[in-house]
């Protein structure tokens, strides 16, 4: 295999027998698959035609393994993959024992990748040994006589390490009853271990976990007996120990192990010193499958503390087959070819070169990243740069002691990344030797070694006092850039220097991440407050900086992502501050966290702001920040001062909601100047305070006199929430802050539900004394209308409350009120509300011509009219103002035309009255409607006062409008009598069949004053009035209070007023034509006419005694022509049914 390998690695002399013959070579180029031969020309009969055949194993069937084949073959021999060393011939194959050795003849020279061998004979006195594995499991490998054969890597030998789980466990396992000796030991751990793998790997658990270095040996120079024998006893060794009982135990299982002799960069290693001894420790090296592994039972056992002279078990698995090209890194044997590498590594080159370690190449770095190889650095002016080129995933620290000392020094050396290139500023403190090494983060978060040198410093950096001290770790953002996790940045230095004591750093992640900062002085773990302030501006995050002193400073900034939870260390700056502004608050403290709206903008808690930096100037003492939330809510703001983060400034900050937009107005204390924090907050329902974001409000000047805002805890003034909400529709004044006009203000609100309201007014900083006489509250144009008079200059708070039918108080809105000119308040304490807003407002109704609270008549007489949202029975009241106890009768006349109400109001004199409007139920339950107040200059003259309804309408309109009624003849109320008489006919199937007229004293006139006849669906009413005046005609259904009633206005009475006939009864569908009077003269031919469809019989019964019958014509009418003769009583009686009796219907008199 062209590696350098032991002494004792050629078969026993009895294999090597037999005559040596020669062979042409007939070349052919064979395809190597990591060391396995998968392709070989077999030719059973020697000298006979080739023939190829592809395998990747000498496997045989049985019938081929009995017989003996004479075989030539031809191999293309490779070390590692696609690198060709020698083409071999054989030249004999001889059987022997279990094994068949076969001599090769071996080119002198080795040819060029894929070159095609030369053809015809060759005749090379050097050989190699070819060994056929000795059954059909065993592969076929080829191995040089001086030379073993490298095994092919680890990670493909063994690719999943969990197939050693059950192995593992087996051997570490081991009874003490199977320990007695070493032959039984391995007796024990074979029963699990079938093939050389399984064998290497039981044997190497089973010591890496029993036997224990030997400190004190190791320490004092003497050494115990480190026999195969005396090491099993005694479970403890140096290096040489646990070489020699591994491969004692390889033995007795079957394996072929060696010992390899060389120097190691162990623990005593001094890096960049020369070896004094020809060798200081022993590995092994196993064959496995006719393959050769390094493997070192010692480092795989443990490791050693020689500050404590202790040694500790912990297992290192990378110290099992490993790798060449990994084990050359600490270990080189005193034979070259046991290093099993193409280019073998002198001791010179061992000594002098940087001292890796496995875990460098398995974290991904090669050596030419590293811009100097020698182990030994020497300074240059007292310092020296160190480059590495790094992968995206190589993290890196590093560590430094004196080369004789083992206490870290920590403020020498700079790390930073510049592009993806490392970079390790050495600076010692003082001149000497100094002993510097790099570690990287493993997968697992350990830190592993992966390289050490050696600093040589003979003179020392002036001025230079160290480093800020990072436990080794790196500075700058050199990492984020190189990964992407940060997309842009304004420094990629690690070192900041101030400008007028200021800087800045803005950085861009890449991702949405949360920050925090930290500033501290070097050496000093306490933060140093009010020097910094963090900020997100466009997704940019911003690091204000003003140290307050000159020196070393160090800026943490730690960030946490959506799936993290807490903080972790992001990126670390050194501010190097030459000029501080010697100022200890330059800005407000908040532990580090963000200022301003950036991530309340970016997490879409905020929509939009006035202001997207953290930083307010105020204007004339004062400024304004106005924030758009996703959703309106309620909000607060609290203003602190640098010296009280705990307490907020009472009445500093007025917040109003204005078109969905919070608005927070920022007036500092007379006469402050500095540094403020103003902190906002949503507030919800339950009262949970939600944090918005913070600003720094910068007042250079405060005001000379400032009047505090009513205190609210910092929340929302005005009608801006309950506009959002729609518990407000809308208001005349939708700002918080009102102030007043001529010492008084009007505030107009307009609510969808129907509701009482109250209001409450308090001079700011006097929350517990309610004013009392400064509001009027009125509803005027479907709002509610709260007049305000302030009594004197200041500040107010205006709270404004519903109030339910539990009269349960809750909370509106509220103003605040600014009153420069109070002036003197005329608004009754006890002032209700005027007008129908309300009522239109709830729904009660749609419209009403006089919308205002007050009415003012015009000849005594005033007239209005409302529109119910539906058809409803109403009444009203009339007192006068000042005498609410006594009502007024008869001065209101309510009607219902065209489904609207009227009402026509005449107060009996001048003055102001108040009107009340009510709806009333059918069982008569009642409802305030709305108010009016009614100022009469001067009455009507020689007006007449309304009969009373007692809660009833006048006229059918109610009834039209609810459908009882399709039609009738009179719809407004009023009906003149001509002559005294009057006709009313209604259309309805309703069976209005009562009737009775009263006068103003309600004394009812006699029935013969009124006749009631019901034809179909028609309704007609005849009244004869007796004299001049007012009359009250009801008609209503018989055992029911529905009734309408007419107003019947005689103007005119004749002289002798006739009545109609007395009614006894009168059936549906009867009429009467003739006669209609119910007086009759005496001694005359009078003609009756009646229709009564069910009649069948009809006559009349005279004051004689005598009948006279009537006749039926063809439309099917009575009739008879009847001489009353004689005075009295004349009536007209019917038949309609035999079985029933005979019924008088009318009653005449006859005179």
């Amino acid at each position: 295999m062209g590696c350098a390998g032991s002494r004792d690695v050629r078969p026993p002399t009895g294999q090597q027998d037999g005559r040596i013959s020669k062979a042409s070579f007939q070349p052919l180029v064979m395809t190597v698959d990591n060391g396995r031969v998968v392709g070989k020309i077999i030719d059973e009969n020697v000298g006979d035609s080739d023939k190829l055949e592809k395998t990747t194993t000498s496997k045989s069937s049985k019938a081929e393994e009995k017989k003996v084949r004479i075989t030539r073959q031809k191999y293309l021999v490779t070390k590692s993959r696609n690198k060709v060393l020698s083409w071999h011939a054989i030249v004999e194959m001889k059987r022997k024992s279990k094994r068949v050795v076969k001599r090769i003849r071996k080119r002198s020279r080795r040819p060029r990748k894929h070159e095609e061998p030369p053809s015809g004979p060759r005749v090379d006195p050097a050989s190699i040994v070819v060994l056929l594995g000795d059954s059909p499991e065993k592969e076929t490998v080829l191995q040089d006589g001086d030379s073993p054969l490298l095994g092919i890597p680890k990670k493909q030998l063994v690719p999943d390490l969990g197939v050693f789980k059950d192995l593992d466990e087996y051997a570490l396992k081991t009874p003490e009853s199977e320990e007695g000796s070493i032959e039984k030991t391995v007796d024990y751990l074979l029963r699990r271990a079938g093939t050389d793998l399984e064998k290497a790997r039981a044997v190497w658990r089973w010591m890496t976990a029993r036997i224990e270095y030997d400190v004190p040996a190791f320490l004092s120079g003497s050494y115990p007996d480190m026999t195969a024998e005396a090491v099993f006893t005694r479970r403890s060794a140096v290096c040489t120990g646990y070489s020699t009982l591994y491969k004692k135990m390889c033995s007795l299982a079957g394996l072929r192990c060696e010992e390899i002799w060389g120097k190691s960069k162990g623990v005593a290693y001094r890096v960049g010193r020369k070896f004094q001894q020809e060798y200081d420790h022993t590995w092994n090296a196993v064959e496995i499958d006719g393959r050769w592994y390094l493997l070192d039972c010692t480092w795989g056992a443990g490791v050693v503390d020689l500050q404590r002279n202790t040694f500790t078990f912990n297992y290192q698995e990378d110290r099992f087959l490993t790798d060449p090209d990994m084990m050359i890194l600490d270990h080189l044997p005193l034979e070259d070819k046991w290093q099993l590498l193409d280019e073998t590594k002198t001791l010179d080159q061992f000594e002098s070169e940087v001292h890796l370690t496995p875990a460098f190449y398995a974290c991904g770095l090669h050596p030419s990243d590293l811009s100097v190889q020698d182990g030994v650095l020497e300074t240059q002016n007292g310092e020296i740069v160190l480059k590495v080129n790094l992968p995206k995933t190589v993290e890196l620290s590093w560590e430094m002691t004196e080369e004789d000392d083992t206490t870290p020094i920590k403020t020498s050396v700079l790390y930073e990344i510049i592009g993806s290139t490392g970079h390790f500023r050495v600076i010692p403190a003082k001149t000497g030797s100094f002993k510097f090494w790099l570690s990287c983060k493993t997968e697992k978060g350990d830190w592993e070694m992966v390289c050490e040198y050696l600093v040589n410093c003979s003179a020392v950096k002036e001025d230079f006092a160290g480093f800020p001290d990072n436990d080794g770790h790196l500075w700058g953002p050199g990492l984020e850039l190189q990964r992407g996790g940060v997309v842009k940045v304004s420094h990629t230095e690690a070192i900041l220097q101030t400008e007028d004591g200021e800087v800045t750093v803005e950085l861009e992640p890449r991702d949405v991440l949360d920050f925090s900062c930290e500033l501290c002085k070097d050496g000093e773990e306490d933060m140093v407050k009010g020097c910094m302030l963090h900020e997100v501006v466009k997704g940019t995050a911003r690091f204000r900086l003003a140290p307050p002193q000159s020196g070393f400073y160090v800026l943490k900034i730690y960030a946490s992502g959506s799936t993290q939870q807490d903080f972790h260390p992001f990126i670390e700056y050194i501010i190097d501050c030459k000029e501080s502004l010697e100022d200890d608050d330059v800005f407000p403290d908040n532990d580090g966290g963000v200022w301003g709206p950036g991530v309340a903008l970016r997490e879409k808690r905020v929509t939009s702001v006035s202001h997207t930096e953290a930083v307010v100037d105020t204007k004339d003492g004062e400024c304004t920040v106005t924030v758009e939330l996703p959703k309106c809510s309620n909000a607060a703001g609290q203003l602190f001062s640098v010296d009280d983060a705990e307490n907020d400034i009472k009445g500093a900050v007025l917040t109003d909601i204005v078109d969905g937009k919070t608005t927070f107005r920022v007036v500092p204390p007379a006469r402050a100047s500095g540094k403020f924090t103003l902190s906002l907050f949503t507030v919800s329902d339950g009262c949970d305070w939600d944090p918005i974001c913070d600003y720094v409000i910068n007042c250079e000047e405060g005001k000379d006199d400032v009047e505090l805002f009513p205190d609210k805890d910092g929340c929302a003034w005005g009608p801006g929430l309950a506009l959002e909400e729609r518990t407000i529709l809308q208001t005349t004044q939708p700002r918080a802050l009102v102030c007043t006009i001529d010492g008084e203000v009007t505030i107009g609100i307009k609510t969808p539900e129907d509701t009482d309201f109250a209001a409450q007014l308090f001079k700011a900083g006097d929350a517990d004394n309610e004013l009392k006489g400064s509001i009027l509250f009125e509803t005027v144009d479907d709002q509610e209308c709260f007049k305000v008079i302030p009594p004197e200059q200041g500040y107010y708070a205006l709270n404004i409350f519903t109030v339910s039918e539990n009269l349960d108080w809750q909370l509106l809105c509220d103003y605040v009120i600014y009153c420069d000119e109070p002036r003197e308040s005329s608004v009754d304490e006890d002032g209700q509300p005027y007008g129908p807003g309300k009522a239109i407002q709830d729904g009660i109704l749609k419209d009403a011509s006089h919308k205002g609270a007050v009415l003012k008549t015009e000849q005594g007489e005033v007239q209005i009219s409302l529109e119910f949202s539906e058809a409803t029975n109403f009444t009203t009241e009339l007192f006068n103002l000042y005498d609410k106890d006594t009502e007024i009768t008869g001065h209101v006349f309510n009607q219902i035309i065209d489904g609207k109400a009227q009402i026509q109001i005449f107060p009996p004199e001048a003055g102001t009255y108040v009107l009340k409007l009510w709806t009333t139920t059918a069982d008569w339950e009642s409802e305030e409607v709305c108010s009016y107040l009614v100022q009469c200059d001067q009455p009507r003259e020689n007006f007449r006062p309304f009969p009373k309804t007692h809660g009833y309408l006048w006229g059918p309109g109610l009834h039209l409008a609810n459908g009882k009624l399709s039609d009738a003849s009179h719809i407004p109320g009023v009906v003149v009598a001509k002559a005294g008489e009057a006709r009313i006919t209604i259309e309805t199937e309703s069976p209005f069949n009562s009737c009775v007229i009263q006068n103003v004293e309600e004394e009812c006139l006699p029935p013969q004053h009124h006749f009631l006849e019901t034809v179909g669906k028609t309704i007609r009413i005849g009244a004869r009035l007796p004299a001049e005046g007012y009359y009250a005609l009801s008609i209503w259904e018989e055992d029911t209070d529905d009734k309408i009633y007419y107003l019947l206005r005689c103007d005119e009475a004749p002289g002798d007023c006739s009545s109609f006939p007395l009614v006894h009864m009168w059936p549906r569908d009867y009429e009467l034509h003739e006669p209609r009077d119910g007086n009759l003269p005496t001694k005359q031919t009078i003609r009756f006419r009646v229709t009564c469809p069910s009649a069948e019989g009809l006559w009349v019964m005279l004051p004689s005694g005598d009948r006279k019958d009537f006749t039926k014509d063809s439309k099917g009418s009575w009739e008879a022509d009847v001489y009353t003769g004689v005075p009295g009583g004349l009536t007209l009686w019917s038949k309609t049914d035999e079985n029933l009796p005979e019924q008088v219907l009318l009653v005449y008199q006859v005179v």
